[in-house]
Formats: C-alpha cells, structure tokens, sequence
C-alpha cells in the first residue's frame, strides 16, 4: 500500500509462522504471529499511513497479546482495537477496546473508567490535531471526554444525522478553539432538559 501523498509504501511480508511489515522497504518490529485490524483501515487490510502520511500504524499479536506499532515503536500489551481514528494534521492515531484508550500507542488513564466494563466510542480529532474527544458509557451513562478529561458537569445525549460517528457525538469549531454537543446536567435538580 502506497501512503495518501504517494511518497511511501508499505506492505506485510509473510515467513514461516510470523508477518513483518516493511516501510519503505526497511523491516519493521520483530514478527508477529498474525497482524489484527486497527478500527479504520480501508479493503480489510492490517496497515494504515495516517492520512498526513507521516505515520504508519498496525497492530501485532504474539504471546496472546496485542501490540501497536505506531511510527515504528511498539507500545505495551494493549486489548484487540474496537474502534480507532487518525487526526488529519499531526499523524495522531486514538484507539479503544474493552474500556481502554490509547493515544499514539500509549494507554491513556482515564478517571472512572474501568477496564472491560466502561466502553469508549466515538472518537474523533479537532481539525488541527491539537485536541482528541470520544464518549465513554458506564452503567448507562454516557460522558464526554475532551483530551483525557471528562466533562462531568453533563451527560453526553447524543445526535443524529450525520455518516462521520464523531459528528454525531460532538463538533469541533474549525479553528479547534471549541467544542459542541448536546447534552443534559448531571445535576438531577436540573431536569432532564437537553
């Protein structure tokens, strides 16, 4: 596969029992014994340039684990990625499966999230890069979280009508300077009013 500017290529190499992933023709981590998807690559292949072609991201198993490479470093034992998403400036890649986020192969510590109970969706980057927001559910609850932090002052309530997932939770402003969504108060004297 050739990267979204044309200028790099990458491609998964198959030996004995283990896959490789060259870039530009050079070797990359160790082999794995099989490469498993990352939430956004196109025609079910295992590798993906980000779309700024700075980055090239996939995902490893061995040892009954799941490892991301991300820019060529391996991060720790991550879960088996649900979803996942590329920022369009800066080659950012954000992640989620069983109640962990990742941010560029790294795991994020969220407050209150639990791992294999909460649920992360939803993710989505500002249009600079700058900024990463998904929404996370627990017990029936859903918040919003922008750069790591949740926005517990409300509840996430959803919307609807749009094909990009992100949108329908929330909407940056195109200077990357805000964040919209609709939502009601976690404050129950409040009401239920969105």
């Amino acid at each position: 596969m050739f990267s979204p500017d044309g200028k790099h290529f990458a491609y998964r190499y198959h030996a004995g029992n283990q896959d490789f992933v060259f870039v530009d023709g050079v070797k990359g981590m160790a082999g794995y014994l099989h490469l498993d998807g990352i939430g956004v690559t196109v025609k079910n292949d295992p590798i993906a340039f980000s779309p700024d072609s700075s980055k090239v991201v996939y995902m490893g198993f061995n040892n009954n684990n799941d490892y991301l490479v991300y820019g060529g470093e391996e991060s720790d034992a991550v879960p088996q990625i649900l979803e996942g998403a590329f920022s369009t400036v800066g080659g950012h890649y954000l992640g989620t499966g069983f109640g962990i986020v990742h941010l560029d192969g790294k795991i994020l510590k969220l407050p209150n999230v639990v791992r294999n109970r909460d649920q992360a969706t939803n993710l989505g980057f500002s249009p600079d890069g700058s900024h990463y927001a998904f929404v996370i559910r627990t017990a029936g609850v859903y918040t919003l979280y922008v750069d790591g932090m949740p926005q517990s002052a409300y509840y996430w309530a959803g919307a609807g009508g749009s094909a990009n997932k992100a949108a329908t939770a929330y909407a940056f402003s195109p200077d990357s300077k805000h964040i919209a969504y609709f939502c009601r108060s976690s404050n129950p004297a409040a009401g239920n009013d969105i």
